[in-house]
């Protein structure tokens, strides 16, 4: 059965009892426990601070303290003029100095001061080369000694000795009135055509050209103490 909307809420309003209204309670928040802890903190002992020092910065120099380059300069001492009077010769002309005097007189003045000049100055390395000057070498030796070395090989030991040596000489004796007397027949013709031509003299000017041998004394015998110093029994006494 259908009723009014009218209807129908008076009639709930009179069976339903009135709602009743509950106040809301307060709700209380509950605050969780804090626990606190103190943590220990040990000294700690910190390094000594470092001085850092900033780094230069370069100046320049002002334009106005500048200074320009300069060279050595010898700087003679200025002497006061002589007030003697000038020497004359017999024509009452003054006596001319020689060229060489002005000079002279500047290197003695100025002695001393060279020397405190040196002294007060440093030595330079340069990068030029050190030459040293040698005499050439000397031949005598291997001439000496090549002589007796063929004197050995083209010569009958029988009939040569090699008495006495010097810086630059050889004293050789032979027991035979010819030096090619004393040759060995086998090497005869070889010493002729090799070793004749660079020992024995020729001609009159090849008495002073070096590595030959000359004729000095010829006798029957001869005693030979030192380097040209013996004595001779024969030709010649």
């Amino acid at each position: 059965m259908d009723y009014p909307d009218a209807l129908k809420e008076e009639i709930q309003r009179i069976l339903l009892p009135p709602p009743t209204l509950i106040a809301p309670a307060p709700q209380m928040a509950q605050m969780a426990p804090v626990i606190t802890q103190k943590a220990v903190q040990l000294p700690v002992t910190l390094p000594p601070p470092i001085a850092v020092q900033p780094p230069r910065v370069p100046q320049l120099p002002q334009p106005g303290t500048l200074v320009p380059l300069t060279a050595p300069v010898d700087v003679q001492t200025p002497q006061a003029p002589s007030t003697s009077a000038p020497a004359l010769d017999r024509y009452g002309q003054p006596i001319r100095k020689p060229g060489h005097y002005e000079h002279s007189m500047k290197h003695k003045q100025h002695l001393h001061e060279e020397a405190e000049y040196r002294k007060s100055h440093k030595t330079h390395t340069t990068d030029e080369p050190r030459t040293k000057r040698m005499p050439p070498p000397s031949t005598s030796c291997a001439e000496r000694g090549n002589i007796c070395y063929l004197s050995h090989v083209y010569l009958d030991k029988s009939m040569y000795q090699c008495m006495e040596t010097d810086t630059d000489s050889i004293y050789l004796t032979l027991s035979s009135n010819n030096p090619l007397d004393a040759v060995k027949p086998e090497c005869k013709e070889e010493f002729m055509e090799k070793i004749y031509p660079k020992w024995f003299v020729k001609r009159k000017e090849d008495k002073q050209m070096p590595g030959m041998l000359k004729v000095e004394w010829q006798g029957t015998a001869m005693c030979c103490l030192a380097a040209k110093t013996y004595t001779g029994i024969g030709e010649n006494e």
